[in-house]
């Protein structure tokens, strides 16, 4: 379907996964009677509780939105704190690593085909992509190329490793073809957040296990020599990399980002302290936004924007101080692990780190990919395993098998939920994209998850069913609805919605109330500010947006 989160249906499946990976690891301790934490384990539950802390005094307007926010949040501590109860050994953790470089050269092989071979002649398993993008199987193509830098890091990382030691020629094959696979989509991709993980990351990990990396030295050179040949294969895409990189030092507030930036500080200092509230990004957005364009009407805004690209900035505008303070002392329980493991090890679990904690900071990869979540919370509980501490659990006979047994209907209801999820997903795509009855959006007016999208699409075709068949009430209930929904998600689609809807209802207008409204909250947007000069015109009564 498109969007974040579980709209995706690449992500449904994962959650699944690390649920029962959640529900293994607590039966593990239980099993034990035995908790292993690492000695940071308080700084890493700072952010979570300071999230509930701040929406308590400061209030949300989107319970639902907050919900799964945190659930997210917290089903990711419990996900890491899992991992410490299965009690990895060393060669296990690196058969893990080698399953992720395994999945990078499939990422990097479908990226590959994606830039040489049309949609209409990909098997029809293939997810489909345009503009020859080697974005694999995900929505953006950063998020491929962090995932994909990731996993150049890794393997590089795993031939410095008792495992690689004495590998067969196809399998050392294996390996310098991936490595090279994933250079040229990293080139090919024209992304700056893979080239500059690449320049960072790879040169630290090279750094930090040199000594290891001797006994595969010839091994290295072949992956650094095919490596550079493919990376040359995809310069095109180099040459776009360097032309966006060209034009952040172009005058101020022409570039997106550095708008975004700059409204985003501003937004802070409205509330510095606890912020706007969880799901407030949107609504502060767009007031400071309008602000910002009357002060410097040259300057580039976004015409919709959910998320400041900038994981940081948005913990800041939406928690506060208060929040951005708890989650730097969560990353620094992190740090303080990887630095207690030495130059070697450290180093190397820090390069690993790198790509996608970038990518946090210019976009907003955990949203749209579950599996970058999941991936970056398993590199993090390498570095953190080392040092653990043990607590003894004690449970009757009695507290045991009832602990059992919620923690196995935990992990069937999450399977049930993403399963009903999956199909509620598919039957709206079905209804959006194939035109099939309005019944088919019955899972997901059900589903607590994507409840909203639903009900989102079924008002919306509704209010054209009854504009067709001059249903005055019908719309005049829509325009109703969507006022109330653009108080909270003030978005430029439901304008437009109010605008058709506002025509559909009082012709001689054109639909000029509603167009005004819509250019006070985005005064930017040039869709808006057209529809008005038609309206402020003499014969602009009659004008179409």
């Amino acid at each position: 379907m498109g969007g974040t989160g579980l709209e995706l249906s690449y992500n449904i499946p994962i959650w699944a996964v690390a649920s029962w990976v959640i529900c293994l690891g607590l039966i593990c301790s239980i099993a034990n009677k035995n908790l292993l934490l690492p000695r940071t384990w308080p700084l890493l539950c700072f952010f979570p509780a300071s999230i509930i802390v701040t929406s308590l005094i400061t209030g949300t307007e989107l319970p639902v939105s907050w919900f799964f926010r945190e659930l997210y949040i917290l089903a990711g501590l419990a996900f890491i704190f899992s991992l410490f109860q299965l009690n990895l050994k060393e060669k296990d953790a690196d058969k893990v690593l080698v399953i992720i470089g395994v999945a990078t050269a499939l990422h990097a092989l479908l990226g590959c085909l994606q830039t040489f071979i049309p949609v209409k002649d990909l098997p029809i398993w293939t997810p489909p992509h345009n503009n020859w993008s080697p974005k694999s199987i995900f929505q953006q193509i950063n998020v491929q190329t962090s995932f994909i830098a990731t996993g150049s890091i890794l393997i590089v990382y795993l031939i410095s490793k008792p495992l690689f030691n004495k590998k067969s020629i196809i399998i050392s094959g294996f390996w310098t073809l991936a490595f090279g696979l994933c250079m040229y989509v990293i080139s090919a991709s024209g992304s700056r957040v893979g080239l500059l993980s690449i320049v960072l990351g790879l040169p630290l990990l090279i750094f930090c296990r040199k000594h290891q990396l001797k006994n595969n030295k010839n091994l290295l050179l072949a992956f650094l020599i095919f490596g550079s040949f493919c990376f040359y294969q995809g310069a095109d895409g180099l040459q776009r990399t360097l032309d966006k990189t060209s034009k952040l030092t172009t005058e101020s507030y022409t570039n997106a980002r550095t708008t975004i930036y700059t409204i985003g500080g501003e937004i802070i200092t409205k509330k510095p302290w606890f912020g706007h509230g969880i799901g407030g990004f949107q609504k502060s957005w767009n007031e400071q936004s309008s602000n910002f364009y009357l002060r410097h009407p040259e300057a580039t805004i976004p015409r919709n924007l959910a998320h400041p690209h900038n994981e940081l900035l948005l913990w800041a505008i939406e928690g506060g101080i208060a929040t951005l303070a708890s989650l730097l002392i969560t990353l620094g329980g992190i740090g303080l692990a990887i630095f207690k493991c030495g130059l070697q090890r450290g180093g190397a679990y820090a390069a690993m780190l790198i790509p996608i904690t970038l990518h946090t900071q210019v976009e907003l990869p955990f949203y749209i990919s579950s599996f970058h979540w999941f991936l970056w919370l398993f590199l993090a509980y390498l570095p953190l395993r080392h040092h653990l501490k043990s607590y003894q659990v004690r449970l009757s006979t009695a507290a045991t098998k009832l602990s059992y047994g919620v923690i196995l209907s935990t992990g069937l209801s999450a399977t049930l939920f993403m399963y009903h999820t999956s199909n509620a997903n598919a039957h709206m795509v079905s209804v959006m994209l194939h035109e099939e009855p309005l019944e088919m959006l019955k899972p997901g007016l059900s589903n607590l998850y994507l409840k909203r999208e639903a009900e989102n699409i079924l008002r919306i075709t509704k209010l054209f069913l009854d504009i067709k068949s001059n249903n005055t009430a019908g719309i005049k209930r829509f325009e109703e609805w969507a006022e109330k929904y653009i108080q909270t998600r003030p978005e430029p689609r439901m304008y437009r919605l109010l605008i058709i809807s506002s025509k559909a209802l009082d012709p001689d207008k054109g639909g000029c109330d509603a167009a005004k409204l819509a250019l006070l909250t985005y005064p930017y947007n040039q869709d808006f500010k057209s529809t008005n000069q038609h309206c402020n015109k003499p014969h602009g009564k009659n004008s179409t947006l």
